[in-house]
């Protein structure tokens, strides 16, 4: 067990708080666990195998219904690890989170990376507490956070200096330009790719900070976006070389016009999607097809 890096335990409905505990205690060099549907692990549990799981960089809780917020807040606070990535998915107790003293705990996390997605009523506290433990972060996942608004957002932004590379907020309805433009504000010379599918209170505004900020962006998402032909043409006059994937899905704003501005500006475009586009039709797409011929064209 001494020479054990990775485990992955799920469904394992008799695995303890105990259990785990001694995994973390008997397994120095574990470096990866995955803890899936395990209904008899609790934030006590967890924090018992991360005060002493000091080799791990990757955490992942998937569906333990009795892991909270709380929990997740102690493990990124274990001052000794070396954890690099956490992921939270579909856990029902990652809202019950609560204020902490900060000049006990502040700004001892080491994670570049979060995931937490799908978990039902997390809300601005919980992004709060996270960016004020997570410093040195530069990827975030809130996949699902419907609850989360701009304030959460911006709390998580202004704790530290961020330069995020990959920001992911699809499905969080609440979020709107303000938030998005202080993203792209500041961590426009780092961000590569930004996913906004379903925020439908992103607008051309986004897109124009977007085309002043962003000079390396690669991977852009406006799936659903309130967005038009006139954010779009700002966006491809100004990040169009860098651009290799474009999903405008169910943009109702975007139409055919603006097919002879990204066939000219998005020369190294690999993927377009422009489903459910209601302002494009088949007919504008043949010789747009033929034209751009290393793009794969979902329509």
């Amino acid at each position: 067990m001494q020479s054990l890096k990775r485990i992955l335990i799920t469904s394992c409905k008799h695995f303890t708080d105990e259990a785990l505990g001694l995994l973390g205690k008997n397994c120095q060099n574990l470096k990866n666990i995955l803890l899936s549907k395990c209904d008899h692990i609790s934030d006590e549990g967890l924090a018992l195998f991360m005060q002493t799981a000091l080799s791990l960089e990757v955490l992942q809780i998937e569906k333990c219904r009795f892991i909270s917020g709380m929990g997740l807040v102690a493990s990124l606070s274990n001052k000794g690890g070396k954890l690099k990535e956490i992921q939270v998915k579909k856990c029902g107790g990652m809202n019950k989170v609560q204020l902490f003293n900060p000049s006990c705990d502040s700004h001892v996390s080491t994670v570049e990376s979060i995931c937490l997605a799908n978990c039902p009523g997390v809300g601005d506290l919980c992004l709060a507490l996270l960016g004020w433990l997570c410093p040195q972060t530069t990827k975030i996942d809130f996949t699902g956070l419907a609850d989360i608004t701009d304030e959460g957002l911006l709390a998580f932004l202004s704790t530290a200096n961020r330069e995020l590379m990959s920001v992911n907020i699809s499905g969080c309805v609440h979020l709107s330009d303000r938030a998005v433009c202080a993203i792209v504000n500041q961590c426009g010379k780092t961000l590569r790719n930004l996913v906004l599918d379903g925020c439908k209170m992103v607008s051309d505004h986004t897109l124009n900070s977007i085309a002043r900020h962003c000079q390396a962006l690669e991977d852009l998402d406006l799936s659903m976006c309130a967005v038009t032909n006139e954010g779009i043409k700002q966006l491809v006059e100004a990040t169009g070389d860098t651009l290799s994937s474009l999903n405008l899905c169910g943009c109702r704003g975007v139409n055919h016009k603006i097919l002879p501005l990204i066939q000219k500006k998005c020369k190294n475009l690999l993927d377009l999607n422009l489903k459910n586009c209601r302002g494009i039709h088949e007919t504008f797409l043949i010789g747009f097809k033929s034209r751009m011929q290393k793009c794969a064209i979902l329509y």
